[in-house]
């Protein structure tokens, strides 16, 4: 997962980037941000969150896991789960790096007020 997560990280940056592009295109000349800065805070935030989703897999997961499957002769294929818990331990920090790329861009890149209430209703029940 090492491979994707490191192209993950350059694409978030790279988003990061374009969206600096598109702000620039229509600021003044003293307004201008500058692209290459954000595109390593944008990678940053994504990493960031990515250890995170490790630490807390390590954090709540730890000892969870079942047994590891593979052949005595070929050795331990697959160190862990491959069930629900098993995709949720390999996807939480994708998903919380990702969760918190977008956050830290709709706050201070593009300076839009982040409204957890309203996420919070889409997944409500209330009518």
């Amino acid at each position: 997962m090492g491979a994707f997560s490191g192209l993950i990280t350059f694409a978030v940056a790279y988003w990061y980037l374009q969206t600096v592009s598109n702000i620039n295109e229509t600021a003044a000349e003293g307004e201008r941000k500058n692209g290459w800065r954000w595109f390593w805070i944008g990678g940053a935030t994504y990493f960031g969150g990515y250890v995170l989703g490790h630490f807390l897999n390590f954090a709540f997961f730890a000892g969870t896991t079942d047994v590891a499957v593979g052949d005595a002769f070929l050795g331990e294929a697959s160190a862990g789960d491959t069930g629900f818990l098993g995709i949720m331990q390999e996807l939480l920090p994708l998903i919380i790096g990702i969760v918190a790329a977008y956050v830290v861009r709709k706050q201070w890149l593009l300076n839009e007020k982040f409204d957890f209430s309203l996420l919070m209703s889409r997944f409500s029940n209330k009518k």
